[in-house]
C-alpha cells in the first residue's frame, strides 16, 4: 500500500467529523510508513490529533449512552473451574477469557476488578457500541480500562487509546459510578493495558507522538508483565 502523509491527513479531516468512529477506522492500525515522510502511519494520526486533542477528545463531541444499569449482570460473576474456562474459551475471544480470568483480583496501580465486559448499550438497538474490557476501584477512584492481550496484533496502541476516550465519554459516568455503588462524583481513570512485549508496548515505547497523545487525552498506560500490573515509564 502506498500513501502520503497529506492522504492520512486527509482522511483524518473527514472522519473527525464523526470522532466517536475514529478509532474503528482500518488505516488506524496500519504497520505501513508514508511514502514521501516515511512516518508511521498511526504516528501521523497522533501528531494531527496533538494538535487537536482537547477541541475533538471533551464531551461536546460524544453522546452519552443513558443505560438503565451498568451493573445488572454483577450476581452472575463467578469464579470458573477449569472445565468452564476451556468451554468458554471455544465460545468467547481470548482477550474476553482473559478479562474474565481477572475479576476479583487485586492489582498494583489499579486496585481490584469489580467488573468486566461491561455492556453500554441502553438497549439491543444500539449497534456499534462496544463494552468496557475492565473496571477497576481503588482509593476513591475507578478504572475504566482498554485490555489489549498479547496475541492481538490487530489493533494498534493509537486504537487502544482512542478506543478508551470514544468509551470514557460515551458512558453515563455518575450513573456508572453509583450502579457500583460509589459516590456520583466518583473520579473515573482511563486505562489501557497491553502486555509488555506486545505490539501495543512497543509502539508506545518507541513512540514518541503517541505517548504525548496519551498524556494530552488523560490516559493511563500500564503493562502487565508476569501476572502483575506495572506503570509504563
Amino acid at each position: 500500500m502506498s500513501f502520503t502523509e497529506s492522504d492520512v491527513n486527509g482522511w483524518l479531516a473527514e472522519d473527525i467529523k464523526e470522532i466517536s468512529s475514529l478509532y474503528s477506522k482500518k488505516y488506524v492500525d496500519y504497520t505501513e510508513k508514508t511514502s514521501d515522510t516515511c512516518k508511521c502511519c498511526y504516528e501521523v494520526i497522533a501528531n494531527y490529533l496533538c494538535q487537536n486533542a482537547k477541541q475533538l477528545y471533551n464531551q461536546d463531541n460524544f453522546t452519552e449512552i443513558k443505560r438503565i444499569n451498568y451493573s445488572y449482570k454483577m450476581e452472575d460473576h463467578k469464579e470458573l473451574t477449569g472445565e468452564e474456562k476451556a468451554s468458554m474459551g471455544n465460545k468467547q475471544k481470548e482477550e474476553d477469557w482473559f478479562a474474565h480470568s481477572l475479576f476479583h483480583r487485586i492489582f498494583n496501580h489499579i486496585g481490584q476488578i469489580i467488573d468486566f465486559q461491561t455492556p453500554m448499550q441502553s438497549s439491543d438497538e444500539d449497534k456499534g457500541v462496544g463494552r468496557i474490557d475492565l473496571l477497576s476501584y481503588e482509593k476513591d477512584k475507578l478504572f475504566m480500562i482498554e485490555l489489549k492481550i498479547e496475541k492481538n496484533a490487530n489493533d494498534s496502541m493509537l486504537h487502544a487509546i482512542l478506543q478508551i476516550c470514544t468509551y470514557y465519554y460515551q458512558t453515563y459516568k455518575k450513573k456508572l459510578a453509583t450502579d457500583f455503588g460509589y459516590s456520583p462524583d466518583t473520579k473515573i481513570q482511563k486505562v489501557v493495558l497491553v502486555f509488555k512485549g506486545s505490539r501495543q508496548y512497543e509502539e508506545y515505547e518507541k513512540s514518541e507522538p503517541i505517548r504525548l497523545l496519551a498524556q494530552k487525552l488523560g490516559v493511563k498506560v500500564l503493562y502487565f508483565d508476569n501476572d502483575q500490573v506495572i506503570e509504563a515509564p
